[in-house]
């Protein structure tokens, strides 16, 4: 794709990962209760993420976000419910709100948000695209803040920071100076 990964796109990454790994508490690892299947899907989510944006980018240029989203929610659901078939039966009996929640989560936490980055690579390199997808950690931290009451530690504060500082700094371009 033929992006640029300078000193401030390093200088980037290293933040936004700082940060992400202070406010998910890697610091504390006894307190991340993660299983090896858990770390594998969460791994192998990272991967796709990262796929995403990365064969996403050449083709947000010549095809509607609509139809990418279509394409890449459409293999995605069916993979979906491959892995989820021995569990289907869960679903069987659940309140009304359950399922309420789930289509929230379908149509809002997953169209709407992978319809609004898909539009975004029209206008972000991948790789910066990318940087500011990791806003989203902060915003879920946020959130757990806000709404469950979960602890705002000064590690977290200082990860949300940098995470935020890297996705800005991915945003700037360096002018090439031109010698006469």
């Amino acid at each position: 794709m033929k992006e640029a990964l300078g000193l401030p796109r390093l200088l980037a990454l290293g933040l936004t990962f700082g940060g992400i790994f202070l406010v998910v508490g890697g610091y504390a690892p006894s307190t991340l209760e993660v299983s090896p299947l858990v770390l594998a899907a969460g791994l192998l989510s990272g991967l796709t993420y990262g796929l995403y944006s990365i064969f996403g980018k050449p083709v947000a240029g010549h095809l509607e976000p609509a139809v990418i989203l279509s394409y890449a929610l459409g293999i995605g659901s069916v993979l979906l419910v491959l892995a989820a078939l021995p569990t289907f039966h869960t679903l069987a009996g659940l309140p009304s709100g359950s399922y309420a929640l789930l289509l929230m989560l379908a149509v809002v936490h997953t169209a709407l948000a992978f319809g609004l980055y898909t539009a975004g690579l029209r206008r972000l390199d991948a790789g910066q695209a990318a940087i500011v997808a990791t806003v989203e950690p902060v915003v879920a931290g946020t959130v757990g803040v806000a709404l469950l009451g979960e602890e705002l530690t000064a590690p977290k504060l200082v990860g949300a920071v940098l995470v935020l500082a890297g996705a800005a700094l991915a945003q700037v371009r360096l002018r090439k100076t031109s010698r006469g």
